[in-house]
């Protein structure tokens, strides 16, 4: 994990004469993510963590194991993330003091919260790494 990120921290592009950090905006856009989603972000890393578990334990058991494992973790997983991940989500939304809805509604309205926050998340990194990528350029053909 710490290899993986000092690559993001030093993952750089150049432009002309200029060099980009695109690695830091990157990781500036993901705690701003986090600073403003952070019990969603930690249920979302408790779900992974519970599929992680759940993958090695299986993996344990003779025989069976090894063919079972990979599912059962990526299903442990993928269930303890959307499980957790909205239970993250409603901790986040009571604590900025917003209704919360009941029953199934509810559940479907955290899902699409949960699903626009992300995608507002990739645009803005996208947009703010290409803004200054085109900036840049556009300084070289001017």
């Amino acid at each position: 994990m710490a290899i993986r990120l000092r690559e993001l921290i030093t993952f750089t592009q150049k432009i002309g004469s200029k060099v980009f950090a695109v690695g830091k905006i990157i990781l500036l856009k993901i705690i701003e993510f986090v600073k403003v989603h952070p019990r969603l972000v930690t249920g979302i890393g408790l779900g992974v963590a519970i599929g992680a578990a759940v993958q090695f334990l299986v993996n344990t058991v003779p025989f069976i194991g090894l063919i079972l494992a990979p599912l059962a973790g990526a299903l442990t997983a993928a269930f303890g993330i959307v499980i957790f991940g909205i239970a993250g989500h409603r901790l986040d939304k009571r604590d900025r003091g917003k209704e919360l809805s009941s029953g199934i509604i509810g559940i479907a309205e955290d899902i699409v919260e949960i699903a626009q926050a992300f995608f507002e998340f990739i645009a803005d990194v996208f947009n703010t790494v290409f803004k200054y990528l085109i900036t840049a350029s556009n300084h070289l053909i001017n």
